[in-house]
């Protein structure tokens, strides 16, 4: 058993080398501890701990403090929310609200400053589904961790299968795992595999067997529907990029009259038309963006638009909501400056000037040079 454990080991070693993930890596090593006999279990635990802790304390340490930083946020949502949740998808909507809330306080430490982001999962797909779905997310969790635990139970030697499942289930606990179709697909025909290796009745057998075939037609249609609107979808961003914005535009909009057009397509026809100065069907297409997902780069393309309408007071307040999703960029606070220079309001030029000069800096580049340059001469 030790020769079996070792290979085991490296097995997960490999694993992580080759994908790179923690969560991954994680997942594997403790799902060997629970399908491991009892009497084996301390090998597991101990080369688990270790590697569990190298991995929180020095490697990519950064990403798991903000980790736990979506965790805090995620946390008052779900106060917030509870016990009904969010909604059905709505974490991505109402996150960076929560997190646009939490910065508009002063109380904030320099590291959470830095580590804000663009978030749209929590990493964590079980905490996620309780702030989106509250209680019955609780009840449904507990339902299916019931039925597992029965399953597993039972006795069948398909040790891989069952390793597979397992370690998918409880990577779900450390990053977003089942936005992933294919993966929310393969996670069900496992689990149809399971059922009908351990059922004596051929009805329900054969019941699980035409399941099973559905699930696989309806994977291979949404691929292929993927890869057409992939394709389409860099082709007009291509265009977009090179500056031939109406055609780029033409793509859209047939991937639009098809209702194959997601958030990436709806967000560069959205800039397209502002790049057009055609403000209003960018507004409608914003607004559109902004029920589903609070992006701070949303808000940014709004305030734009609205400032080319000389809607003063609009864009401001929405350069602001903006600032305070993601308070370490610095072209929305830059954009701001140069808003109350044109509009005159010198003292509060002078404020975000001061500001962006003390701004810690997350990514250097010569554009950020440039700004704390820029703001340094108006003081």
């Amino acid at each position: 058993m030790k020769s079996q454990y070792l290979a085991y080991l490296i097995f997960n070693l490999v694993i992580f080398f080759i994908f790179n993930s923690r969560a991954l890596l994680v997942a594997s090593m403790f799902t060997f501890v629970l399908l491991t006999p009892l009497k084996f279990k301390k090998y597991y635990y101990f080369s688990f701990a270790l590697i569990f802790l190298f991995l929180v304390i020095f490697y990519k340490h950064d990403s798991s403090l903000g980790r736990l930083f979506i965790y805090k946020v995620s946390s008052n949502l779900l106060i917030k929310s509870w016990p009904l949740g969010v909604g059905p998808g709505n974490f991505k909507r109402d996150y960076l609200v929560e997190q646009g809330k939490y910065f508009s306080d002063s109380n904030f430490s320099k590291s959470e400053f830095l580590l804000a982001d663009n978030t749209v999962f929590a990493f964590n797909d079980w905490f996620q589904s309780i702030c989106e779905h509250g209680v019955l997310a609780i009840l449904i969790i507990s339902l299916f961790i019931y039925v597992l635990l029965k399953i597993y139970s039972m006795r069948h030697n398909n040790f891989w299968i069952k390793y597979y499942l397992l370690s998918i289930l409880i990577m779900a606990f450390f990053t977003h795992v089942f936005e992933r179709e294919y993966i929310v697909n393969l996670v069900l025909l496992t689990f149809l595999y399971l059922f009908y290796e351990i059922s004596l009745n051929q009805l329900y057998k054969r019941l699980i067997y035409y399941v099973s075939f559905i699930i696989v037609i309806y994977a291979m249609f949404n691929q292929l529907q993927l890869m057409y609107q992939t394709h389409y979808l860099e082709k007009a961003i291509k265009e977009s990029n090179i500056g031939r914005l109406r055609q780029s535009n033409e793509i859209f909009l047939s991937l639009l009259e098809r209702k194959m057009c997601n958030e990436d397509c709806l967000f560069y026809y959205s800039r397209n038309c502002y790049m057009l100065n055609n403000y209003d069907e960018s507004i409608k297409y914003l607004n559109i963006l902004l029920s589903r997902n609070s992006n701070s780069l949303y808000y940014s393309l709004l305030a734009d638009c609205l400032l080319s309408e000389n809607k003063f007071s609009e864009s401001e307040k929405y350069f602001i909501i903006s600032i305070n999703m993601v308070p370490n960029r610095f072209e929305e606070r830059f954009k701001l400056l140069n808003l109350y220079l044109d509009t005159n309001q010198i003292e509060k030029a002078k404020e975000i000037a001061n500001f962006i000069i003390d701004m810690p800096i997350k990514v250097p580049n010569n554009r950020i040079i440039y700004i704390k340059q820029f703001c340094a001469k108006i003081i």
